[in-house]
């Protein structure tokens, strides 16, 4: 989550004084229609589009992207305050906000509160490149347009969003260059229904399959969403439902990807699995390295 200071645009030339709560950046060209959107609020904030071009210049590559696919996807990550869990509560007590209208919480396996939101995307793919062409020129949109057009799809958690980019990226750049489906739908046939309890299931990363292998889904795991009894019986029942639809299951935590002994016995898996070959030059090695440092290990100041 980034945190203060908070940056401002100014269209004065000469942008006011700058805080250690905000910094004030002076605009040097009109903003493209609907880089700037009205809040019920008395002030105004800057599109997604915008305000990833903002991120942009300051981000290594990893993190804009990490940015990129949660401003495209169906997620949040934000910890309130005291303060302001206490508002959060005092809204919904007195319905001035609704737990199904926009955001919602998701609740871990033993019922708390966690980070992670999910609600609508704030932005396709689609309308990300296509303002990247209004925005040529500004400082960081050629970093923006690389983040766009190495997005694979929607994720629905930045576990996903991680697990995307390792795999997805091209070798040079620290990734796998594996190609696959993020959260493709796959319809259940009657007797994958009576196992399941559904008509469809998503799989978090999809893979076609081939005239030698089956289709397989690679499924995040988080351990304090998936955690506990009832989770476990109920990706249990979702296994065995894709499974007698023809699809393999691979299940991976995001301890096993963190770590480096078990990111390699994840590659190892790949490659029998899928038949790739997820060796890499030296220079290649040297990008995963940094890749994963950005990933896990470098925080967004």
């Amino acid at each position: 989550m980034l945190k203060a200071p908070i940056h401002k645009l100014s269209s004065a030339r000469k942008p006011n004084r700058t805080s250690k709560l905000y910094r004030t950046h002076s605009l040097s060209r009109e903003l493209p229609f609907g880089g700037v959107l009205d809040t019920n609020h008395n002030f105004q904030v800057t599109s997604p589009a915008l305000t990833l071009l903002g991120l942009a210049a300051r981000l290594a590559p990893a993190q804009l992207l990490m940015a990129t696919y949660e401003l495209c996807g169906t997620y949040s990550t934000f910890m309130p305050c005291e303060r302001a869990e206490s508002l959060l509560s005092e809204a919904l007590a007195q319905r001035l906000l609704s737990p199904f209208d926009g955001w919602r919480r998701v609740a871990g396996s033993s019922g708390s509160p966690l980070d992670l939101w999910k609600r609508s995307p704030l932005l396709s793919v689609e309308e990300l490149k296509k303002t990247t062409l209004q925005l040529e020129g500004f400082h960081g949109v050629k970093r923006l347009r690389w983040a766009a057009s190495h997005m694979t799809g929607v994720c629905a958690s930045p576990f996903e969003a991680q697990v995307s980019i390792l795999l997805g990226l091209p070798k040079a750049s620290g990734g796998l260059g594996l190609a696959f489906t993020n959260n493709r739908r796959i319809e259940l046939s009657g007797q994958a229904q009576a196992l399941y309890q559904k008509t469809c299931c998503y799989a978090d990363l999809f893979f076609e399959g081939t005239e030698t292998r089956r289709p397989i889904a690679l499924e995040c795991q988080g351990a304090s969403v998936h955690g506990g009894e009832a989770a476990s019986l109920n990706d249990a029942a979702r296994t065995a439902a894709l499974q007698l639809m023809g699809v393999e299951v691979i299940p991976i935590t995001h301890e096993q990807i963190r770590q480096p002994d078990g990111w390699s016995a994840i590659k190892r898996l790949l490659e029998l699995k899928l038949g790739v070959d997820t060796g890499k030059a030296a220079r290649q090695k040297r990008a995963e390295t940094n890749l994963r440092y950005d990933l896990f290990e470098r925080s967004i100041a």
